[in-house]
C-alpha cells in the first residue's frame, strides 16, 4: 500500500510540476467585470454575506463552479487560515517530508487539479469511492490548498499541510514519518490509533443510535472511510466519511465518563454537515462555523 502511495505521488507531482489555474469555457463568461475583485476590509480571506460577491446565489453554476468564481473574484488562491512562510508536511520524492511553505496564494492555485485516471487509481487500491463534490474540486479547480480552515486536503501528490492521523489515503506515509522521528515505542503509546486502531464502524453507529450530532471514541478507536480535508482556525480537524458523505470536526474530549468496558474518551466526532455540499455552501455563504454539540444534543 505504501508503494502505491509513493507512486501515485511521484507520477502526480511530475504532472503537476507548475501552479496552473483552470479556466472552464462554460463559465468564463460570468466573469466578465468580476475576476480582479477585492474582498474590501478582509483580512481572514473568507466568504462574507456582505463582501459584494455577484454568483453567490447563481444556482445556474454548480457548486465547484461558483467555488473557482469566489476564488477569482476574491483573488485568492489560498486557505482562509494562511499564515505566512509556515512549514507543514508535503510530499517530497515519494515521501512525507517537512517543508516551508513559499507560495503566493495571490499568484493562483499551487497545486494543479487531479486526473480522471489519477482518482480512479486511488479508488481502486483504496476500495471507496470520492464524495461527488471532493471528485469536482479535485478535477475541476485544484489538488487541495483552498477553501474552510488550513485548506483543503488533497489526494496524494497534493496538498496536505499537517494532515491528522487516520486518514486512509496517507496513513502509511504518516507511519513513517511518525516513526523516522519518535520511533516505535513512543509512537505506538501516543498514536494507537494509527499504529493499532480499532476500527469504528460510523455509519452502523450512527443507524443504530438514531443519529447522533455528538460521538466519543475510545482509544485506538478510529473510524472507517475517514478523509481528513482540513484542520481548523481551532484545535479540530474536518474529516468527510467517504461512504456517507457526512462532514465531521474531531477534536480531543475531556470527558471524564467511562465508555465502551470502561475505557476513557480520548476524541469527539461533532457533526458538521450531512454533505460535503451543506458544508461548502455554508462556506462560500459566509455562514460556516464550527458546531460543537453537548450531551444533551446527542
Amino acid at each position: 500500500m505504501a508503494e502505491q502511495e509513493s507512486s501515485m505521488a511521484n507520477e502526480q507531482n511530475q504532472q503537476n510540476s507548475s501552479p496552473q489555474e483552470p479556466k472552464p469555457d462554460n463559465i468564463s463568461h460570468h466573469f466578465v467585470g468580476v475576476r480582479g475583485g477585492n474582498v474590501s476590509g478582509s483580512q481572514s480571506y473568507k466568504p462574507h454575506r456582505d463582501d459584494g460577491f455577484p454568483l453567490r446565489g447563481e444556482k445556474s453554476l454548480s457548486l465547484w463552479e461558483r467555488i473557482l468564481a469566489w476564488c477569482r473574484y476574491a483573488n485568492w488562491y489560498g486557505p482562509d487560515w494562511h499564515r505566512g512562510r509556515y512549514v507543514g508536511y508535503y510530499y517530497v520524492d515519494g515521501h512525507l517530508q517537512d517543508r516551508v511553505c513559499l507560495h503566493n496564494p495571490r499568484e493562483g492555485f499551487e497545486f494543479a487539479p487531479v486526473t480522471e485516471q489519477q482518482l480512479l487509481q486511488i479508488e481502486e487500491a483504496y476500495g471507496f469511492l470520492h464524495p461527488p463534490l471532493l471528485r469536482d474540486l479535485y478535477l475541476h479547480i485544484a489538488n487541495g490548498g483552498f477553501g474552510p480552515g488550513t485548506g483543503l486536503i488533497g489526494s496524494p501528490g497534493g496538498f496536505c499541510y499537517w494532515v491528522h492521523r487516520g486518514d486512509v489515503l496517507y496513513n502509511a506515509l504518516l507511519k513513517e514519518k511518525y516513526l523516522e522521528e519518535d520511533g516505535k515505542e513512543c509512537c505506538e503509546q501516543m498514536w494507537p490509533e494509527l499504529f493499532s486502531p480499532i476500527p469504528f464502524d460510523l455509519e452502523t453507529y450512527e443507524l443504530s443510535h438514531h443519529q447522533p450530532n455528538l460521538i466519543y471514541l475510545v482509544a485506538g478507536e478510529w473510524p472507517t472511510y475517514f478523509l481528513n480535508i482540513s484542520q481548523s482556525e481551532g484545535d479540530g480537524y474536518y474529516y468527510v466519511h467517504a461512504k456517507t458523505g457526512r462532514v465531521y470536526l474531531v477534536d480531543n474530549s475531556f470527558v471524564t465518563i467511562p465508555l465502551r468496558e470502561g475505557q476513557e474518551v480520548v476524541y469527539e466526532l461533532h457533526r458538521q454537515a450531512d454533505s460535503l455540499e451543506e458544508w461548502f455552501e455554508r462556506w462560500i455563504d459566509g455562514e460556516l462555523k464550527d458546531q460543537f454539540w453537548g450531551e444533551a444534543d446527542v
